[in-house]
């Protein structure tokens, strides 16, 4: 059985949307679960939005992430590992995918990259320069404002007791890059407006945390650039704050010295 979840108000998704600034600064890796309290729901007309507010406010957690991606028959696949801090879209994840692995740092200083080996340099991107990977840091991004959510009978999700959600989003440029796509490919897509939307379905534990969240979304190929987009972040280990600081200066290059160094 299924049950329509109450809308909440404009001033309730304002909030949901709106980030703070600054770093976390306790290590990744090293967070403890008993550092710091988890802070109380806060009780709102929509029991998801009130997971995602209560998600946000544990501050991190280990992810696990999926990506899959079809653009006109060119397909992609790429797993994440990593740490991210919910409350600001910084994040550390390794990216392992038919090239190798890549570590990406994202936080209010920079963009980090490297390779991810042993004693590999960073590569510190141009300040306006944007990596795309970089969205899977934020894997509750939009769902504040979330339509037509509905709410299923409770399941087990990765071991724990959960419900699930779904609901959609509206295709627009902010929710199509949630899945890692460029301005370019997203200009490439056209006219979304073919599709319905992207589809949501998350699943939140009895304590209220949100431990999957899923997003898919098709496009035919009428007239336009196909698409079949898939993305599947699991949370776990929500641990208060980390670091996602830069790299040691010494291990850090820039992406205009390093193309310097290869002319």
């Amino acid at each position: 059985m299924t049950k329509r979840v109450w809308a909440v108000s404009a001033l309730l998704l304002a909030v949901l949307s709106i980030g703070a600034c600054g770093t976390p600064r306790v290590p990744v890796g090293d967070a403890d679960d008993t550092a710091a309290p988890s802070p109380a729901m806060m009780p709102t007309p929509n029991a998801f939005v009130s997971a995602v507010m209560h998600t946000r406010d544990l501050g991190s957690a280990d992810v696990d992430i999926t990506v899959d991606t079809s653009l006109d028959g060119s397909t992609d696949h790429v797993d994440g590992i990593g740490a991210v801090a919910l409350d600001r879209g910084f994040g550390n994840i390794a990216w392992t995918g038919a090239d190798g692995t890549t570590r990406v740092i994202n936080n209010d200083v920079a963009i980090f990259v490297r390779d991810d080996v042993a004693g590999g340099m960073w590569t510190r991107l141009p300040e306006g320069q944007l990596e795309p990977r970089t969205a899977f840091a934020n894997p509750l991004a939009g769902l504040g404002l979330l339509q037509n959510v509905v709410s299923a009978d409770a399941e087990a999700i990765d071991g724990s007791h959960a419900t699930r959600y779904s609901g959609r989003l509206p295709a627009d440029q902010q929710a199509l890059s949630a899945f890692g796509l460029t301005d370019e490919e997203i200009t490439r897509l056209g006219d979304t407006s073919r599709a319905p939307g992207i589809d949501v379905t998350a699943w939140v534990d009895d304590a209220g945390r949100l431990l999957r969240v899923d997003r898919a979304f098709r496009l035919p190929a009428e007239s336009g650039t196909s698409a079949d987009l898939r993305v599947s972040t699991a949370l776990s280990d929500f641990s208060g704050v980390i670091d996602v600081g830069p790299p040691p200066s010494e291990s850090v290059t820039s992406a205009s010295a390093s193309a310097s160094a290869n002319s």
